[in-house]
């Protein structure tokens, strides 16, 4: 507890590090005033407040109040508008990525753009991990800026997972965990996903709506998306054919394994073992 506490004192400070006005980080003290409207651009900005009170517009117009432990997303090519109390505590860490970055990030989940405020809570790792972007930004050489976006995804990522645990709370966590391993095991055999969420103690309407709501997908396209990556793990490892692996994967023959493989991978098996194999 000591040791978190040292951790948001440090920062609760004014300093900004900014490089070729796509990469920026930062920590801000907002004492009396300070509120901004973004403009329309194509950056991706995201304020987590650390410390305070105050009013986030999204683009869409709508007014959210956010306090300490909540994180504000502006969205690029949106106009947003950020106005912290005027009591003298508003304290926030910030960070502006290149619009490139952001693209990416939405269309592999790490950023979820139907959400404008998550709620990953006031969390000490996280606030070291803006510290090591901006130390990065202030000292890496040019041809290092590329770490800049590993560093932001893992911001990033820290945040959309501690909103979903604050979501769900920890029985959902737990249960979504063991549907996952269990999903994950035994391909040949058919899981029959209403028994198991019996054996997880909880109705199975239930359970496909807070399995769906924490990995984005539901449980039978978690099972066919982990069982293709096993079917990739074969070919690249043991250079498995269709007939081998859709026995191996218990499909009922090799024309329906090589169809799902295709629509998960974006390429038939025989492609995919021709640039890997």
């Amino acid at each position: 507890m000591a040791r978190t506490s040292v951790i948001l004192t440090n920062a609760l400070r004014n300093e900004a590090a900014y490089r070729q006005t796509r990469w920026a980080a930062g920590f801000l003290l907002k004492p009396t005033r300070g509120g901004y409207t973004t403009k329309r651009d194509a950056t991706f900005v995201g304020v987590y407040v650390l410390r305070g009170n105050g009013q986030f517009t999204d683009g869409d117009g709508h007014t959210h109040d956010v306090c300490a432990g909540a994180f504000c997303q502006h969205h690029m090519r949106q106009t947003y508008t950020l106005k912290p109390n005027y009591d003298g505590q508003w304290a926030e860490a910030f960070m502006l990525a290149d619009g490139a970055l952001y693209e990416a990030l939405v269309n592999i989940g790490s950023i979820d753009a139907d959400r404008p405020v998550l709620q990953p809570g006031v969390d000490a790792a996280l606030v070291e991990r803006f510290e090591r972007v901006i130390t990065d930004l202030q000292q890496l050489p040019d041809s290092d800026l590329p770490l800049i976006a590993v560093r932001m995804h893992e911001i990033l990522a820290h945040i959309h997972r501690l909103d979903r645990k604050r979501k769900s709370g920890p029985p959902h966590t737990r249960l979504i965990d063991a549907a996952c391993e269990a999903l994950a095991e035994d391909f040949e055999q058919r899981i029959p996903l209403p028994q198991l969420a019996e054996e997880l103690g909880i109705g199975y309407e239930r359970f496909r709506k807070v399995f769906t709501e924490q990995l984005g997908m539901s449980p039978g396209e978690y099972r066919i998306r982990r069982r293709i990556d096993r079917a990739r793990e074969l070919i690249v490892q043991d250079g498995l054919s269709n007939k081998e692996l859709a026995y191996a994967l218990g499909y009922p023959d090799p024309f329906t394994f090589s169809k799902q493989f295709r629509r998960v991978v974006g390429e038939s098996p025989a492609a995919f073992r021709k640039r890997m194999v």
